[in-house]
């Protein structure tokens, strides 16, 4: 058994519409949490949160200025991980604030 990547379930049901941007934005943002806990564990689980996908650029709120220096040296990585689960290219790019 094999499984569908969730960005081809979304437009499949959804097709281009609004819907289905916001819904794969929450989705890619829910994951986003997801893997820094994965990565990270509870010590960062609430310093960065994502916020919002934008033109295929994901913003992150961070607490501090170690949480954004972390998160910038996994920055390939965290792409990486998004990318595979929903496509390639949707997250090109994380705009870190703090």
């Amino acid at each position: 058994m094999s499984f569908i990547n969730i960005s081809e379930v979304i437009s499949k049901k959804f097709g281009k519409s609004g819907l289905a941007k916001s819904v794969t934005a929450a989705l890619i943002c829910d994951e986003f949490n997801k893997i820094v806990l994965e990565i990270w564990g509870g010590k960062m689980e609430n310093m960065a949160q994502a916020m919002y996908l934008k033109d295929n650029v994901l913003t992150i709120a961070c607490l501090s200025s170690v949480v954004t220096q972390e998160i910038k040296m996994k920055e390939g990585e965290l792409l990486e991980k998004l990318n595979d689960k929903f496509g390639n290219g949707v997250v090109e790019k994380l705009r870190l604030l703090s």
